[in-house]
């Protein structure tokens, strides 16, 4: 009891009291996201989050994951997941049914805090990854999409790895997610989901990979539209839009939430309907005073295409 109340006081310094009450400007008080609460070894599941509609067949699921991934050669070596069900009438999230995490092959500073998985195996349990992806009845046979912050770096590993779930969709959570569009508190472009907790003032342990797969389910619940434009993404063809040799222009482009993309050198934005492109195309025309499109690519790809190496 005694090893707890010092580390509480470590964490939170009653003694700052009197600094706070003389000039709480300077201070800010951050909560851990309540999620965090889901992820003990021994959590029973599943774990409601809400009640499905009273439709016929209205449960889907999704996979939200996070890696980690070896810098020197690209390899996976963490993987975490968590199976969710939704309610695709009301597109509002009603459990948790999985939660697993594990290790393969790791680098040796990371064995010493194995401890921040779920399983200290040095393999991954391959029938544990293809079970989270696998149909089942209560969702109506159809098979979950996955969820990641860095799509464009963690997708490829992970086709290495597990080529037998190559028609998979995946979505991103990360770049190119609209939370700003979602929630005005929300930054315009997103870096990192340490960013994210900042505008709500909210923390969590970085280093968990659990953790990390729980924080961004925590914003999908908490950010009205999220998992609505999620669903649409994974169930839509997408149309990115490629905007070059428009330096002068930049601004202008950035007001209309298109992004500079560095690997393709160009300024881009997805969208999932017609309606959506022929928008865009037309207000880059004006933009550009191009109406032959001389400096405009589109590029179409189908869900379970998105996100490969190219």
């Amino acid at each position: 009891m005694a090893e707890m109340t010092e580390s509480i006081a470590r964490q939170f310094p009653l003694d700052r009291i009197p600094a706070i009450r003389e000039h709480p400007e300077n201070f800010r008080l951050e909560i851990e996201i309540p999620f965090m609460r889901f992820a003990g070894a021994n959590q029973k599941l599943p774990i409601e989050l809400g009640r499905p509609s009273d439709n016929p067949d209205p449960l889907r699921s999704m996979v939200i994951l996070s890696e980690d991934i070896q810098a020197r050669d690209g390899r996976m070596y963490g993987l975490a997941m968590l199976r969710v069900s939704y309610d695709r009438y009301t597109s509002k999230l009603v459990s948790i049914d999985r939660i697993w995490s594990g290790l393969e092959n790791p680098p040796e500073n990371v064995r010493e805090n194995q401890d921040l998985y779920t399983t200290a195996a040095r393999k991954f349990d391959d029938e544990e990854v293809r079970e989270m992806f696998r149909k089942e009845p209560r969702t109506g046979g159809v098979a979950p999409f996955a969820v990641s912050l860095l799509p464009y770096t963690e997708r490829p590993p992970f086709d290495i790895r597990f080529p037998e779930l190559g028609a998979v969709s995946w979505v991103t959570g990360g770049r190119g997610f609209p939370w700003a569009e979602l929630d005005e508190d929300l930054p315009a472009q997103f870096s990192s989901m340490h960013l994210l907790c900042l505008n709500k003032r909210v923390f969590f342990n970085e280093r968990t990979p659990v953790d990390r797969c729980l924080a961004l389910l925590w914003f999908v619940s908490m950010v009205p539209g999220a998992l609505e434009h999620m669903v649409q993404e994974a169930d839509s063809a997408a149309s990115t839009i490629q905007v070059r040799n428009c330096f002068n222009q930049k601004e202008e482009l950035k007001q209309r939430r298109f992004r500079w993309s560095g690997e393709d050198r160009c300024w881009s934005k997805t969208v999932y309907t017609e309606k959506e492109l022929q928008e865009e195309l037309e207000a880059v025309r004006d933009i550009m005073m191009d109406p032959d499109d001389r400096n405009v690519r589109i590029i179409e790809s189908a869900p379970w295409e998105r996100y490969r190496k190219r």
